[in-house]
């Protein structure tokens, strides 16, 4: 049998006439959450150990909450993609990401 390839990207397509930005958490945020999830610095952090981080280490989730670029006034829409995007991390859990991986689960296409 053939080598399973990687998952892909779980980027989810903007809704048609949206004038929402490019991801669903500033990257710059996610950047700070991988720093805090990367605690042995190699650069690869297990989706499940983030899900991890997100029960048991507040300032996980505060950053996630400060960097959204989405709030309930965007709509469903908003909200479902941002669902969207916490079921392919738990679909996922046994990888390891990047961080430029992990910023990518939070964007989705134009």
């Amino acid at each position: 049998p053939l080598p399973r390839s990687p998952a892909p990207s779980p980027r989810r397509r903007r809704p048609a006439g949206s004038f929402l930005p490019t991801h669903l958490v500033k990257p710059k945020y996610l950047n700070k959450v991988f720093d805090i999830v990367d605690v042995e610095g190699k650069g690869t952090i297990k989706i499940r150990t983030l899900m991890k981080a997100l029960g048991q280490v507040p300032k996980v989730g505060k950053l996630l909450d400060r960097g959204a670029e989405v709030t309930a006034a965007d709509g469903d829409s908003a909200q479902g993609l941002m669902g969207d995007v916490f079921a392919a991390l738990e679909r996922d859990r046994k990888r390891e990401v990047t961080r430029h991986e992990l910023v990518e689960y939070f964007a989705w296409e134009r």
